[in-house]
């Protein structure tokens, strides 16, 4: 492994942290956690202006094409269409290019059961 893919990795593991830690601040509502939340989104926003960034993609559809690395699909009665239901890993990109996959869960549509005589 070089030099730069030594960095590349570092970088990914250090954004990949402070997403998750961004994600655990914003699910909680002391004051302290605010304030500590207020310095991670600096922390961020000074990665990103040094072009390292990272990408979450709940909430957005899906198409088999992107690249993600889908570790697990989860059917979903309420699911119109395959979409992200989590970001268990963000993409993390370095001056524009992806040093990191995402890793999603995907919703998707529940199948309907099939009764005997091929009727739903």
């Amino acid at each position: 492994m070089n030099g730069r893919q030594a960095r590349d990795d570092e970088f990914a593991d250090a954004l990949t942290n402070l997403w998750r830690a961004g994600r655990k601040l914003a699910s909680t509502g002391s004051d302290e956690q605010r304030q500590a939340a207020r310095h991670l989104r600096a922390a961020c926003t000074a990665l990103a202006e040094a072009g390292l960034s990272f990408q979450d993609h709940d909430g957005t559809s899906f198409d088999p094409g992107m690249a993600l690395e889908v570790i697990a699909y989860e059917p979903r009665p309420d699911a119109s269409g395959e979409t992200v239901l989590e970001t268990v890993r963000p993409c993390v990109y370095r001056d524009g290019r992806r040093i990191q996959i995402g890793q999603v869960i995907v919703a998707r549509p529940e199948k309907k059961k099939r009764l005997l005589g091929g009727r739903s």
